[in-house]
């Protein structure tokens, strides 16, 4: 609960982090024909003992200008998402979303399928060391990095330790998106992703073997919020009172 607490505060943290640049401008992009501002949808095409597959559609993103010393940078963030945490590099949108899984496997994904966007005249605002507002501090870019001819970062997706949630063994689910490279200014942006999380094996770790209880309506309301495949989970409901 520490942990969770801790977690917390940090993110707060990042939201109402204040830096010493000027913000010039935000406008929406759409990767399309798409001009309405939305969030990415995540969709769940199939989920079972074997496997969870899902599509994430991103229709566009919000673009800042920021002006830092004689440069002018952009911030990139999907809508309802958080981004990249890596203080001195770009600062890129990530979509993180928690997945259920069967109770004693091993877990792997991979990206079994994509359409991808190339953007041009580009330069991503690097990640700040969150402040309190009214504080603040020296700006933070690895100058090194901005000169390399390659993109960023340069996995697509992670996976965290899976964990027990009360009644639910979980996982963390990060998509990348986003990458950036830093000398030709270039966003490689995938639009469209199929998204496959494989289950194999015994792990050796955080293993799910409680009875299955009966899960009350008010933690199902909290499940089906929070976990993305969570109609698809093989649990023990109980019945809602009228």
């Amino acid at each position: 609960m520490e942990r969770l607490k801790n977690i917390s505060i940090f993110l707060m943290l990042i939201l109402l982090a204040a830096s010493n640049a000027s913000i010039a401008d935000t406008r929406w992009v759409s990767f399309g024909r798409d001009i309405k501002r939305e969030k990415p949808s995540a969709r769940v095409i199939t989920s079972n003992d074997s496997e969870t597959v899902i599509e994430f559609v991103i229709k566009g993103m919000d673009v800042e200008d920021v002006v830092e010393g004689n440069k002018t940078f952009q911030k990139l963030r999907f809508p309802g998402y958080f981004t990249s945490l890596q203080v001195g590099k770009p600062q890129l949108p990530v979509i993180s979303e928690l997945v259920g899984i069967p109770d004693v496997v091993n877990v792997k994904a991979s990206i079994i399928d994509s359409e991808v966007t190339t953007l041009k005249g580009y330069r991503v605002y690097p990640f700040q060391e969150p402040v309190f507002e009214g504080e603040k501090k020296a700006f933070i870019i690895d100058d090194a990095f901005y000169h390399e001819d390659s993109f960023y970062p340069e996995f697509d997706v992670k996976l965290s330790t899976p964990t027990i949630w009360r009644d639910i063994r979980v996982v963390r689910l990060k998509i990348f998106p986003v990458k950036f490279n830093p000398a030709t200014g270039e966003l490689k942006v995938f639009h469209r992703m199929i998204v496959k999380l494989e289950y194999y094996g015994v792990s050796d770790g955080d293993e799910l073997y409680a009875p299955k209880r009966v899960i009350s309506p008010t933690w199902e309301r909290i499940y089906k919020n929070k976990i993305l495949n969570f109609d698809f989970l093989n649990l023990k409901k109980g019945v809602k009172r009228l």
